[in-house]
């Protein structure tokens, strides 16, 4: 009987279409369950899963994770084009990286009613990268460069009656702004004066999420995550001999994980030993943005402007694409 159970809940189970976290588990125990979390999560994973779960153990834990994928996705194209017009497409890369975390009750005389964690997710090739692929080039959205990024997450969590826990948190990841400022004298061939500026700031976004115990055995989970991504700017300045100026300027938004409901429910059956959770969960993908990236040149000075050619050499890549992307429910 436990294994048919087992083996029926193994076959529910459904990927979710969010953060690498989400999509591939934080941890042995997550992967393992299908990620169906909001109700189960007692451990520094809570931070993610759900933060209200973190008042379920009264004690310090400390924990570590390795995780090492190797997709095997593939596309299957049939091109009747002429061979130099066949683009070609990009798959996922296989990564790996850590996870750790770390988790504090605290006593005293709130008799382990509060408890606070920090937990990071940690690639081992890449701390952070950023992969803008042309919008014609077939691709998998999703899961194309998303393991690629540092997450740093930390929570709290109140512990109001023994029945009923509330908790928030951050999920931190960081945005990317420079500038590249060249002046050249092609009569002397040399550069006059360069500049480059390079500013990372963090991006924090929200994680909350209540825990309600009716039953003795029962528990029910509800979290929310607040949408996140990585945006960039390199705006590149050259002005040659005062004559021509250059403008180029590349932005985009990538690595984004939607907004995130989830709703889950687990019930303990103590006299098998066996623990049977589910959850309900809704992507808001329909808001994800462009990912490819925005690429503008803007040719003026003196000369250009004086042969009447400076909004006729500017070149852009017109419009962002539009996704048509739809919310997804996900059942785990």
């Amino acid at each position: 009987m436990r294994r048919r159970a087992l083996l029926a809940a193994l076959l529910l189970t459904a990927p979710a279409q969010a953060s690498v976290l989400d999509i591939y588990g934080f941890n042995p125990r997550g992967t393992a369950m299908g990620n169906a979390q909001a109700a189960v999560a007692d451990d520094y994973t809570a931070a993610f899963y759900n933060p209200a779960g973190l008042t379920r153990r009264k004690k310090v834990g400390v924990g570590a994770g390795f995780v090492a994928t190797f997709p095997r996705l593939t596309l299957d194209r049939d091109f009747a084009g002429p061979p130099e017009a066949y683009v070609d497409h990009e798959l996922p890369p296989a990564f790996s990286g850590f996870n750790l975390g770390m988790l504090f009750p605290l006593g005293g005389l709130i008799d382990n009613r509060v408890a606070v964690a920090l937990t990071a997710y940690l690639p081992t090739v890449n701390l952070l990268r950023g992969e803008g692929v042309d919008p014609q080039v077939p691709q998998f959205y999703r899961y194309q460069n998303l393991p690629d990024k540092f997450v740093v997450l930390a929570a709290g969590a109140f512990e109001i009656t023994p029945w009923l826990s509330v908790g928030g948190g951050v999920q931190v990841l960081a945005s990317l702004d420079g500038a590249v400022d060249v002046h050249l004298e092609l009569a002397n061939r040399r550069v006059r004066s360069q500049a480059v500026e390079v500013e990372i700031s963090p991006a924090a976004s929200a994680v909350a999420g209540v825990l309600v115990r009716p039953l003795e055995g029962l528990d029910v989970g509800f979290s929310y995550r607040q949408a996140i991504q990585l945006d960039f700017a390199l705006p590149t300045s050259i002005v040659i001999d005062q004559l021509v100026d250059l403008d180029i300027d590349i932005r985009g938004t990538v690595l984004y994980s939607p907004h995130y409901l989830n709703l889950g429910a687990a019930y303990d059956i103590a006299p098998a030993n066996l623990l049977v959770s589910g959850e309900l969960g809704y992507a808001f993908w329909s808001l994800a943005p462009d990912p490819s990236p925005s690429f503008t040149i803007d040719i003026g000075g003196e000369l250009a402007e004086g042969l009447g050619l400076g909004e006729r050499l500017d070149v852009g890549n017109g419009a962002p694409v539009e996704l048509n992307f739809r919310d997804v429910p996900v059942v785990r």
